[in-house]
């Protein structure tokens, strides 16, 4: 992995290191389970998506950095805190798929879900009835087409 000491550079671990542990985690299933291939063909894919952030560009990190900072701030959180608990996007990253190996757009995807989990999660919480979000972060919110509030309860 990089030893770049940027946020930016930090992100791309923290991330990376999502799916890195993921990987390991489906391959002790794949133990448990030695006659389902499928665990050993997520972690494969996993460990794949982990050398594929690596060449994500820093604009496309920044910019998830940005929305972290927002968030984590507004709630008191430490950003590293995101990818701690996991997500269920990478822990189902091709499972159910052939074995035909990924592509850069379904690690693209996968990415991308995980961020959709992540906003619909804070979503459920802001609609839970806490204190409402700044404005900038709500329209990041509806930049990712993640809308706080439904129309009827604006």
């Amino acid at each position: 992995m990089s030893t770049d000491v940027t946020p930016v550079g930090q992100y791309r671990e923290l991330l990376a290191d999502l799916f890195l542990s993921t990987a390991r985690w489906r391959r002790e299933k794949a133990e448990q389970f030695p006659d389902d291939v499928r665990n050993v063909r997520s972690a494969v894919a996993l460990e794949s998506a982990a050398e594929y952030v690596q060449d994500l560009p820093d604009e496309l990190l920044r910019s998830f950095l940005e929305f972290d900072r927002e968030i984590y701030a507004w709630r008191g959180l430490a950003p590293e805190e995101l990818f701690v608990s996991g997500s269920e996007a990478a822990g189902r990253f091709r499972f159910d798929r052939a074995t035909v190996a990924p592509i850069s757009r379904d690690f693209d995807s996968l990415i991308g879900r995980i961020y959709q989990e992540l906003l619909e999660g804070w979503r459920e919480t802001i609609s839970e009835g806490l204190d409402q979000p700044p404005a900038s972060l709500a329209r990041l919110f509806e930049e990712h087409g993640v809308p706080l509030w439904d129309d009827d309860n604006e």
